[in-house]
C-alpha cells in the first residue's frame, strides 16, 4: 500500500458508546461541521496550502532526524550499532518503509488524525523484530470488564483484534485520560473552516462573479455584436506594453471607467493571509516556514536563530514524546543499559563560519578532538586526530596548587643545597 493510499484509506465508522453517542476521540478523526458551515476532515484540511506546508515541514524534519540507539558507559554513552533494535529504528522499521518514510508517516498521522500508531511485531521468543504502521482511524480505545485499557484494531477486511497497550507504539498529538487523543484538525475545525470558506468564496467569485476590466458609458443605444467587437478591437490597441503612452480618443459623451478591486475582495485576500497565521499558531511553527514572508519574525534574526526556535518550541516536544514511548516499549524495557535518542545536529549546523568558530572553541577547551570535528563535517579521520588539545596556560585549580607547591619545594631544596 502506497503512502497516500495508506493516508486516505476508506474510513471505518467507530463503535458507539453504551450511552448511544460516539466516543470523544471518534469526533476527532471523523468529519464535523465548522461554524462557517463547512464540513471539516483531515483530507479536506490537507487541501489548504498552509496545512499542507505545515505537515510537510514538521514531518520532513522528524524524518530527517536520525534515531540512534545508545549504550550507557561510565556516565556517558556510545552508539550501539550492534544492538538489534538499532537496525530497526535507524535503518528499516518495516518491510516496506525506510526509517525516514516511517517517521514521516507517523508524524503525518499524528498531525492530521491525532496519533501516529504502529504495531510492534514480536518473534517467537517475545523479542521485538519490526513495526507495522496502523491508520489511527482504525484504532479504538476501550476498557475491559476489569477497567483495563485495550485497543480494538480493525484490519482492511473489517476484522477486529484486541491489542494491549504494550503492543502498540503510539504518538498522540494531545493525549486524553481515556487513552485516546485529540486531533488538531478537529479541535481547530472552526479556524480551518474559515480558511476553506474563504477559498471557496474566491473560487465562486472568479468562476461566477461579474468582474469586467472597464466600463464604457455614453454610447448611443445598445451596441450590437458587430459594434461590440469593433469596440473591443479598438481598445485592444491600448492594452499591454504596446499600448503604453498611446492617445485614446473617445466620442462625444463617451467615458471609460476602469473597474478596480472591490473592498470585499480585499477582505478575501486578508482572510487568506490570516489563515496562514492561524495554521502557524495551531502547529506552533514560524510563519515564514509556511512561505509567509511579508512580515518580520520574532523567532530570530538569522537562519540559525530561527531554526533553533523551531527546534526548541516545536520539534523538541515531539522528539521527547517519541523517545519516551520507544524507550518504554522497545529499547530500555528490554535492557535498561540501552536507550534511543534523536540527533538534531543536522538542522543545527548553521553556516560554515558559525560552525568553524564553534569548532575552534570546542577544540581549544578540549571538548572535541580533531577527528570528532571531522566526523561532524563528514570527513575521514586522520592519524593522531583523537588527541584532545588544551591551551598551555590553562590548568585546573588542583593542578595549579600542586604545581606551585612543587615549585616551592624545589626552590627550598635548591637553597638548602647552596
Amino acid at each position: 500500500m502506497g503512502f497516500f493510499s495508506e493516508l486516505f484509506a476508506p474510513h471505518q465508522q467507530p463503535e458507539a458508546r453504551s450511552d448511544g453517542g460516539l466516543p470523544s476521540w471518534a469526533e476527532q478523526i471523523g468529519g464535523s461541521i465548522s461554524s462557517a458551515g463547512v464540513s471539516i476532515n483531515s483530507e479536506k484540511a490537507l487541501s489548504l496550502t498552509p496545512v499542507w506546508s505545515a505537515i510537510q515541514v514538521i514531518s520532513n524534519a522528524m524524518g530527517t532526524f536520525p534515531l540512534h540507539t545508545y549504550r550507557r558507559i561510565n556516565g556517558g554513552k556510545e552508539v550501539a550499532a550492534d544492538y538489534p533494535m538499532y537496525r530497526i529504528l535507524h535503518d528499516k522499521p518495516t518491510e516496506t518503509l525506510t526509517a525516514f518514510q516511517w517517521r514521516k508517516l507517523m508524524m503525518t498521522f499524528e498531525l492530521l488524525w491525532g496519533c501516529g500508531i504502529s504495531e510492534v511485531i514480536f518473534d517467537s521468543n517475545g523479542y521485538p523484530v519490526g513495526l507495522k504502521p496502523i491508520h489511527p482511524k482504525n484504532v479504538t480505545p476501550a476498557k475491559t470488564v476489569k477497567g483495563d485499557l485495550v485497543y480494538h484494531v480493525r484490519d482492511d477486511g473489517g476484522k477486529v483484534t484486541v491489542k494491549q497497550p504494550h503492543q502498540l507504539i503510539m504518538f498522540p498529538f494531545y493525549p486524553t485520560l481515556e487513552g485516546g487523543w485529540l486531533s488538531p484538525i478537529q479541535v481547530f475545525r472552526d479556524a480551518l473552516g474559515e480558511g476553506i470558506s474563504a477559498r471557496e468564496f474566491g473560487q465562486a467569485s472568479f468562476s461566477q462573479g461579474l468582474r469586467p476590466a472597464a466600463v464604457i458609458s455614453g454610447l448611443k443605444g445598445s451596441p450590437d455584436e458587430a459594434s461590440r467587437q469593433s469596440i473591443e478591437d479598438y481598445f485592444a490597441n491600448f492594452q499591454g506594453l504596446k499600448g503604453t503612452r498611446k492617445v485614446l480618443l473617445l466620442g462625444e459623451g463617451v467615458s471609460l471607467e476602469k473597474v478596480g478591486m472591490p473592498a470585499t475582495d480585499l477582505q478575501y485576500l486578508e482572510a487568506r493571509k490570516f489563515t496562514v497565521a492561524e495554521v502557524a499558531r495551531i502547529f506552533n511553527i514560524p510563519p515564514h516556514m509556511l512561505q509567509d514572508l511579508e512580515k518580520t519574525t520574532s523567532w530570530g534574526t538569522g537562519v540559525s536563530q530561527i531554526t533553533q526556535g523551531f527546534l526548541t518550541f516545536c520539534m523538541l516536544a515531539h522528539c521527547n514524546q517519541w523517545e519516551d514511548e520507544i524507550n518504554s516499549k522497545l529499547v530500555s524495557v528490554v535492557d535498561p543499559q540501552y536507550f534511543c535518542e534523536f540527533s538534531m545536529d543536522g538542522l543545527l549546523r548553521g553556516d560554515p563560519k558559525e560552525r568553524y568558530e564553534s569548532y575552534k572553541i570546542s577544540a581549544s577547551l578540549g571538548v572535541l578532538s580533531i577527528n570528532e570535528i571531522r566526523t561532524k563535517e563528514n570527513l575521514n579521520p586522520i592519524p593522531n586526530g583523537d588527541v584532545r588539545l588544551v591551551p598551555m596556560n590553562m590548568h585546573t585549580l588542583e593542578n595549579a596548587i600542586e604545581g606551585i607547591g612543587n615549585k616551592l619545594d624545589k626552590d627550598k631544596e635548591a637553597e638548602d643545597a647552596n
